[in-house]
């Protein structure tokens, strides 16, 4: 009787969230049909404040956040899966994310979107770089008072009117040039980096798809062929390198591990660790 009292009681407590919150099911996502023909999402009814908005909701891809979707709904952190494009008006406005990736694949985000969250870092992909409509983007992450932020090569003026002028004139002075931009003070500068992408050398693509029965590489959670492996990165993706680790021979190649931040492709903003000798 006791043990079965006990084990009860776990289990309302960990239905209640004493332990940790519910996870997210389909069922939180409020959707309807679009004409892309995948789905948007209008309404998010969960009571998780970490939420990964999925790639595909009951078979189509989600292509679109709608407006005000996810409003003051306390979140604290957000996955936005690799298959939006559009981001709505006021989508995720009034939460508690401190930190953001907009996925690469986006092309399109309305006004007010990220408003009143306290973002510290964001992630801009190059899919919204060369963005040219005098509207939409206006007021989008509230005027943050960022402290880093990584931007791909060429953002265009439409897209960096939304951040403080110092950000901005610092870019300009840096040709535009792709990287991870810090504010030290009153003062914007880059992280110290090498900019490297994933090798399109034939011969080593062939290697890991004969050896390894792939062509992508694994960005690790920590330095070692055997580490856990976090996304899978595609020939050409670009990395900022943060640091070097030891070196070591993977595939009869002598380099060292890097630790890099994904620039490129639909895994930007991701950190992790690579083999150097899989790099151009």
């Amino acid at each position: 009787m006791k043990k079965t009292f006990i084990i009860s009681v776990l289990a309302m407590l960990v239905a209640g969230g004493v332990f940790g919150q519910a996870g997210v099911s389909d069922d939180d996502f409020q959707v309807k049909q679009n004409a892309q023909g995948g789905v948007t999402i209008t309404g998010y009814t969960g009571t998780a404040t970490q939420v990964d908005i999925p790639a595909t909701l009951y078979g189509l891809p989600v292509t679109e956040i709608g407006e005000e979707a996810f409003e003051n709904k306390k979140l604290t952190s957000v996955t936005i899966g690799k298959s939006v494009k559009t981001i709505r008006s006021g989508a995720f406005q009034n939460n508690q994310l401190a930190a953001l990736v907009i996925p690469n694949g986006v092309t399109l985000i309305d006004e007010d979107t990220f408003k009143g969250n306290p973002l510290a870092s964001i992630t801009i992909p190059p899919s919204l770089a060369p963005w040219r409509d005098t509207e939409g983007f206006r007021n989008a992450f509230g005027k943050v008072p960022l402290t880093r932020i990584t931007l791909p090569a060429n953002v265009s003026d439409q897209v960096l009117r939304e951040f403080e002028d110092g950000l901005v004139n610092f870019y300009k002075l840096q040709n535009r040039k792709a990287g991870i931009y810090v504010k030290n003070g009153p003062i914007w500068r880059t992280v110290d980096t090498t900019v490297m992408q994933v090798t399109t050398d034939t011969k080593k693509l062939k290697y890991l798809a004969k050896e390894k029965r792939y062509e992508t590489l694994g960005l690790r959670d920590q330095p070692g062929s055997t580490a856990r492996v976090l996304v899978r990165l595609s020939r050409g993706d670009q990395v900022a390198i943060l640091q070097e680790g030891a070196a070591a021979a993977v595939d009869g190649m002598r380099s060292n591990w890097v630790q890099v931040e994904v620039l490129s492709g639909k895994y930007a903003g991701q950190q992790g660790w690579l083999f150097k000798g899989y790099l151009d």
